[in-house]
């Protein structure tokens, strides 16, 4: 019962993540060529979706470390001054960026703006949302059985 909670919790924060960088970087999207509309949940191939749940994964396995970073270098959140709190997130901000890019050079098949794009369309979208859930929850599952941590660092950099 605990494992399943685990699992649940680490989908849904793995999904809230990667909705943050929506959140976080409208700026940068803006800069990409325009908020264009995302397409509806039918549109969204399989093959699409499951490079979209292997980026939100691998920003979720991210996220830890660069929390540590961050903490490393600016100390406890509870104890920063507006300034220092504010340079903290530009620098949280700059290295969601940077991870997701990574994450999405490894996909042939996904771009900056169609991952965008298809998160946006996830958040308006029930059922595009639950399709994606699913997927990750698939994927997160299949890291398991093949004695991979839930979050990865099993391939990683």
């Amino acid at each position: 019962m605990n494992i399943f909670r685990l699992k649940t919790s680490a989908t849904c924060s793995a999904i809230l993540f990667a909705l943050g960088l929506l959140l976080t970087a409208p700026t940068a999207y803006a800069q990409m060529g325009g908020m264009t509309p995302p397409k509806p949940a039918e549109e969204v191939s399989g093959t699409e979706l499951e490079a979209v749940a292997r980026v939100v994964t691998e920003l979720q396995a991210s996220r830890a470390q660069m929390m540590q970073k961050l903490r490393k270098k600016y100390g406890n959140p509870a104890e920063m001054d507006s300034t220092k709190m504010k340079e903290a997130r530009m620098e949280a901000r700059r290295m969601q960026m940077q991870s997701m890019q990574q994450a999405l050079n490894k996909e042939d098949q996904l771009d900056r703006k169609r991952f965008m794009s298809i998160m946006m369309a996830a958040r308006q979208d029930s059922t595009l949302d639950k399709r994606l859930r699913t997927t990750i929850q698939e994927m997160q599952k299949n890291k398991m059985k093949q004695g991979g941590p839930m979050g990865g660092n099993g391939g990683g950099q």
